[in-house]
């Protein structure tokens, strides 16, 4: 008789703890990708803003140099910049 309470303990034990290392792994992996995405979007923001300011001191400068080209390759991304006057 006490070998079937102590069994139904100790699975209960294992149960409790597989579900508590489940929900705290979903939850830290929830945690580490909303951190991840959150400075990747800070970076991409940033790299931005730093494109806007080189393109706001001088558009004409920016654009007759092919500026744009030469930040889109060192950035790796592709750049497209968009004013008012655009089409």
């Amino acid at each position: 008789m006490t070998g079937s309470i102590v069994l139904k303990l100790w699975l209960t034990i294992v149960l409790l703890i597989i579900v508590v290392f489940i929900a705290l792994g979903l939850g830290l992996f929830q945690a580490v990708e909303n951190f991840y995405y959150t400075q990747i979007a800070a970076g991409l923001i940033n790299q931005g803003q730093e494109v806007a300011d080189m393109y706001a001191k001088n558009p004409a400068e920016f654009q007759e140099n092919n500026e744009i080209e030469y930040v889109s390759r060192i950035m790796n991304a592709h750049l497209m910049i968009l004013t008012q006057l655009s089409h």
